[in-house]
């Protein structure tokens, strides 16, 4: 296939254009678009579950972070910040205990 000036988006868009063709065989679209089959399979469910909008990137953002500081100590150590901005890691680790000895 000759250089395409389009965006990956495009890509999608035709590749699911070519698949619905019934023309190619998947192992031949997906060599067609340098892509693995597990991709291209990967795309085609998408669209078959969603439409076109399936094929969108989607967030890779973790649904939750349970190790994530809870909010009330990452504003008392933001707070702190703002007050002494000259202060490093260590010596915040050290003096925030000591100004606020009930916040852990």
């Amino acid at each position: 296939m000759p250089w395409r000036n389009t965006s990956i988006m495009d890509e999608k868009y035709f590749f699911i254009n070519e698949y619905r063709s019934g023309i190619w065989t998947i192992t031949d679209l997906c060599k067609g678009f340098q892509i693995s089959r597990t991709l291209g399979y990967k795309y085609i469910n998408r669209f078959e579950l969603y439409g076109m909008e399936g094929l969108a990137d989607l967030s890779r953002k973790p649904h939750s972070s349970p190790k994530k500081t809870p909010k009330r100590i990452e504003d008392t150590i933001l707070a702190f910040r703002r007050k002494h901005p000259r202060y490093g890691p260590e010596k915040i680790i050290v003096k925030l205990p000591e100004k606020f000895p009930n916040n852990h």
